[in-house]
This record gives structure tokens, sequence and C-alpha cells, in this order.
């Protein structure tokens, strides 16, 4: 595991805003990003300049600028992507230096973008896979979304749940990326404890296309793994510090999620469209960085459809 406890990833903000007109349709959107540069300090462990040490030895900085903005193809009227980068709080040796985990910079800005697209659908009044639908344009998008709603058995209506008794309630949610030339879509299905107020993650189910499959079982067991890491980053774990340090530093300090939290799984390992619309499989290569994306935020969606308050 890359960048856990001891290096947290970079922290970050986003700002949306769609304009719908009287009919519901999106006719103006705008989606920025802006957080710490995921590439200020380089994961190049043979130049001393990217060490610890280096910078406490006052070596050269090769600071460098990088985040991103959600990988979609929503084809909505007059939209805007846009990312910036914020200075490092410390030019050097930060004891909160931040480093990449699985799927940099990923799951917090489709976290961040597709719980958007549930809230317009839900101003709307639309069902969330049926409002993706209406305005995805790559054919492989829109065939993963597809097959992961049809797997799940989801059935059309706007969230959130209409019916809340009893002291479980539940809710699903749908959320997709892109990632490394695959694409992934990911439908959670939750249950709240009403006293407690504690989250268990009961199913995902997936469908991923990543081009052409070599090692379907392998594929699969990568998918799960990446959805049971994914889940735990969303509901059990979080980097605590202090002034000087960081103060998570074992298991007790920073808990994942354990084997009886872990949610079911239901994985379709896909090539979801026609052959002339796939990328070439040398493009299409990435199996373990797309399911951490989608998995958060379709996490979140199912939450808000139980208990939106």
């Amino acid at each position: 595991m890359r960048g856990t406890a001891g290096t947290p990833r970079a922290a970050s903000i986003h700002r949306a805003r769609a304009a719908p007109d009287q009919d519901g349709a999106v006719i103006g959107y705008a989606f920025e990003s802006k957080g710490f540069s995921r590439i200020d300090i380089d994961t190049n462990e043979s130049d001393p300049a990217y060490s610890l040490a280096g910078q406490l030895l006052g070596l050269p900085l090769k600071s460098l600028q990088g985040f991103s903005v959600p990988a979609e193809s929503y084809g909505f009227a007059n939209k805007r992507l846009a990312w910036a980068t914020i200075p490092p709080l410390l030019d050097r040796a930060s004891p909160l230096r931040t480093a990449h985990l699985r799927d940099p910079v990923g799951p917090q800005i489709q976290f961040a973008s597709e719980s958007f697209i549930d809230e317009v659908a839900a101003a709307v009044g639309a069902d969330p896979v049926v409002f993706r639908l209406r305005y995805l344009k790559a054919p492989r998008d829109i065939a993963v979304v597809k097959a992961a709603a049809e797997r799940a058995g989801w059935e059309p209506r706007p969230s959130p749940r209409p019916e809340r008794t009893g002291d479980t309630l539940t809710g699903r949610g749908m959320a997709y990326a892109q990632r490394s030339g695959a694409v992934v879509a990911i439908v959670a299905e939750v249950e709240i404890d009403r006293r407690s107020g504690k989250v268990w993650a009961r199913k995902s189910t997936v469908a991923h296309d990543c081009g052409l499959i070599i090692n379907p079982d392998g594929l699969k067991r990568c998918i799960e793994g990446n959805v049971v890491q994914g889940t735990s980053r969303a509901l059990s774990e979080e980097v605590a510090f202090d002034r000087t340090k960081v103060t998570s530093t074992d298991w007790l300090s920073y808990p994942i999620l354990d084997i009886t939290e872990a949610p079911r799984r239901s994985t379709s390992c896909c090539s979801t469209a026609p052959s002339s619309l796939r990328p070439a499989p040398e493009k299409a290569r990435s199996a373990r960085s797309p399911p951490p994306s989608p998995t958060p935020s379709s996490t979140r969606q199912a939450s808000v459809c139980a208990a939106p308050r």
C-alpha cells in the first residue's frame, strides 16, 4: 500500500455549479478542482531532492504542478472543467507531506463530481442512472453504467428513497469513472443503523471495462480488492495529526475496514463496447486504479438515498 497514515493524500476543494432550464435540461455546468499539487514532491526515490533527507540538506527543489478534473464524458451544454494548485504550506520537509495512494487524486475529484451529478439529478427529479445516461457521450461509458445498473437490478426512481421507517435504513447509489483507458461503474448498497449512525456497505455491483482481458479471474480479484480498499477509505480511514506530526501510526489509531464489514461484491469484467470502439489493448491496461474512484462516491450516494438528513 502506498501513502498510508504516514503520508496522507493531497487535500483538495471542489466547486461545482449547474444551470437546469425549466424543463430540467442542464444548459450550463462548471466544475473546478483546487488542491496541493500531487507531484510537488514526486515519487523518485533515486533522486535525493525528492527525499526528506535531501530537502533538509538544502538540495534544490524540483516542485511540479499537477492536479486534474473529473474523468467523465457528460455532454452538458456550456461545460467548463478546470483545476489549480495551492502552494505548499512549507517549502521543505513538511511533517504532513502528502503522497500517492491508489488512483492518485481520482477519489477526491470523482467523489465531488459524481456526488454533484446526483445532486443535480435530485434537483430536477430524475433517477440518477437515467440522468447519467441522458448526458453521457462515450459509448463505453454508457455501456458500463447500463451493465452495472442491470446487474444490480436497479429500479428507476428519484433519490432519496421515499419510505424511511424503522431502525435500519437502506439506500443505493451509482457512480462511474474513467481511468487510464478503463471505465468502471459501481452500484453501492448500504444499510444505516438509525440508533448508532453507523453505515454498513452491504453490496457493491461493479461493471469494469479495461479492454482485452487476459486473466479474468485475476482481474476480478484485483477489482474486488480495490472495492474493499475504497470502501475502507470512505467509511473508516482517517489520518490524525497534531501541530508537529502524524499521530495515527498503527492499525489501532488508523482503523481499516475489517472482514466483518466488507461488502459483498458482484463483479462484471467486461469489454462492453463493440470492438471498433474499444481502445487498443496496450492503452487499456489499467485494472488497479479505476475502482477506487467511484467507490467512495457511490457509497456516499447510497447513504444520502437512505438518510438524506
